[in-house]
């Protein structure tokens, strides 16, 4: 108990706002952050240690931070016993979580397995490979964030997944704690809880929620950055100073929407920063001059100016790197093709945007757009719109409506934020009874349950369109080939050829996930072609099939007949046929 008063009275000091010291004391680092990051840009080499070092110190501060703001929010709700919040975030954490680390449930995404690939070896590396980009051309630290736990426990299933996992939970923790702050002192409750379940309602975050790849970590953390702002702007602590700094910069650093994000990040700091000095003027003392009321307003707020420069080198030094290899291009847009966007974008389809509230959307952001809700609410309106227009003409990887509207989906939760708290402030605004208030407020809360509940229970057949024995067919070979290698020592330090006899052509991508679970690995597959060993089986050698008549004989000869593994996968039972010869074994005579 002694202890976690101490820690309390520890974490205490970072609720305050900053004093002159204070402030000066977390500007300079981000004013040197800003510098290293273009330095290393520049010239490399050490600077580019350097900074993915200080890179990884801060992004555990961050970590913790947030979790300090979380804990915080959740301990309040109990002292003040709000039970509903916590069961609905325990719920919303079963459905996140569900299955972790279980094939019979969960599955390995055959590009996430890539990603996390990428990241460790980037980790693995002296700099971090820290301006370097990895899967199909994207910055690799996001990548690198996401592999610490395989980095630190070796590659495993629940190491592949649970990152992804991780970041949504704490976006969608932080993103009630921001709402729950804003709405404090409202004449009716649940305005927070109800307004961060209600990403939920949208199929295609639930969709991806599922899928689990790296088009879910920049909506992660722009819940994370919604729920910080939110905070920043109402109590700018150091505590949120920090966390809010260092959310913006990881945005200014990953996936294509992270960047867009990442800019709207840097729009609102400039816009607070603005409204919190126009507010403070307004507020002073008559008796205090205005030439020293500028100066500590622009000490005290100078973190803020360390956040614009940090995370606008950052975000710099991205773009200026993404042009660089052409990751920026773009494509034409016909006419039948933006026909079929909209309509899956209007239309309630596993694929959908907004669903019940599309209407309820549409109108607020016309209005926004119009200024009915300020220079801000346009300013998101404008934003909102460029990120639809954008994900339709960037090229991308595989430019289908599906595909490229996925890149807008960082769009959600600051539209639901802002969507929300447009509704509720109109009702707190009328002059009517409580009742109606409260009768409002119940429709909301019902439309976002339902939405949810008919997403959540209907969103596990996330990829309609592939079988879903095949990605479980991978996903158990690999962990299969995984124990394989930890069983015998000899593979770890050799680099074995993989032979691979898949039935279909889709199962034919296991390198996808051998660039995680085993990356020393030599892959030859072999689906329709003719079968000849041109490959050194000198490091050694497996060799899988769920057909035995695939495996040639001359294989058979030489390594000795194939052990068999029956799994059971849904209701389909396979039979795995493997062979395996270590480096140091002779072949079987």
């Amino acid at each position: 108990m002694v202890l976690l008063k101490k820690i309390s009275s520890f974490f205490h000091r970072f609720s305050l706002e900053p004093s002159v010291w204070m402030a000066v004391a977390i500007a300079v680092p981000l004013l040197l952050l800003a510098a290293l990051e273009l330095i290393s840009y520049r010239l490399g080499g050490i600077y580019n240690v350097a900074a993915s070092r200080l890179w990884l110190f801060y992004m555990v501060v961050f970590f913790v931070f947030c979790y300090k703001i979380i804990i915080g929010c959740l301990i309040d709700d109990v002292k003040r016993k709000n039970f509903l919040p916590l069961i609905l975030i325990a719920a919303a954490g079963a459905v996140i979580f569900w299955g972790l680390g279980n094939p019979e449930y969960r599955q390995a995404n055959y590009e996430a397995a890539q990603q996390l690939g990428d990241g460790v070896a980037a980790l693995r590396s002296e700099d971090m490979n820290y301006h370097s980009f990895a899967f199909i051309g994207y910055p690799v630290r996001q990548y690198a964030m996401l592999a610490i736990p395989s980095l630190l426990f070796g590659p495993s299933l629940w190491a592949l997944q649970f990152p992804f996992d991780f970041c949504f939970f704490t976006g969608l923790l932080m993103f009630y704690a921001g709402l729950k702050r804003y709405f404090r002192g409202k004449s009716f409750n649940f305005c927070a809880v109800i307004t961060a379940a209600s990403i939920f309602a949208s199929p295609f975050v639930v969709r991806y929620m599922f899928i689990r790849e790296q088009t879910f970590i920049p909506l992660s953390f722009v819940l994370i950055a919604v729920g910080l702002y939110i905070i920043l702007y109402i109590d700018y602590s150091v505590e949120s100073i920090i966390a809010a700094g260092f959310c913006t910069a990881i945005l200014g650093s990953m996936y294509t929407p992270g960047l867009s994000a990442c800019a709207l990040a840097l729009y609102s700091l400039v816009y607070a920063l603005a409204s919190r000095i126009r507010k403070k003027r307004l507020k002073r003392k008559k008796d205090l001059p205005a030439i020293k009321f500028l100066n500590q307003s622009f000490i005290k707020l100078l973190p803020v100016n360390g956040i614009v420069l940090f995370a606008g080198a950052t975000l710099l030094c991205t773009i200026l790197k993404m042009a660089e290899g052409n990751q920026l291009t773009t494509q034409g847009l016909d006419l039948e093709f933006v026909k079929n966007t909209i309509k899956m974008i209007l239309t309630e389809n596993p694929y959908g945007v907004f669903t019940f509230f599309t209407p309820i959307a549409l109108l607020f952001f016309f209005l926004a757009g119009l200024g009915f809700y300020g220079a801000y609410g346009a300013a998101l309106a404008l934003w909102s719109a460029a990120c639809v227009i954008v994900s339709l003409v960037m090229k991308g990887y595989a430019p289908t409506s599906i595909v490229n509207v996925q890149r807008a989906m960082i769009i959600v939760p600051v539209d639901m934020a802002f969507i929300f708290i447009g509704f509720f402030n109109f009702v707190e605004s009328w002059k009517l009874k409580k009742a109606f208030k409260y009768a409002a407020t119940g429709i909301a809360a019902a439309l976002v349950a339902a939405s949810a509940w008919r997403n959540c229970t209907g969103g596990f057949n996330v990829a309609p369109n592939v079988d879903p024995h095949i990605s479980a067919v991978n996903t158990y070979l690999s962990l299969e080939i995984l124990d394989e290698i930890k069983e015998h020592p000899e593979f770890e330090n050799a680099s074995p050829a993989l032979i691979y006899f898949p039935d279909y052509t889709l199962e034919s991508n296991i390198w996808d996930y051998m660039k995680y679970f085993a990356p020393n690995l030599r892959v030859r597959v072999f689906l329709d072609e003719e079968f000849q060993m041109d490959m050194d089986e000198s490091q050694g050698i497996l060799i899988y099939s769920k057909d035995r008549s695939k495996i040639p004989e001359e294989l058979v000869a030489k390594y000795g007949e194939p052990s068999s593994k029956v799994q059971k996968i849904g209701d389909i039972e396979y039979t795995f046929y493997e062979i395996a010869a270590v480096p140091s074994q002779s072949p079987h005579s």
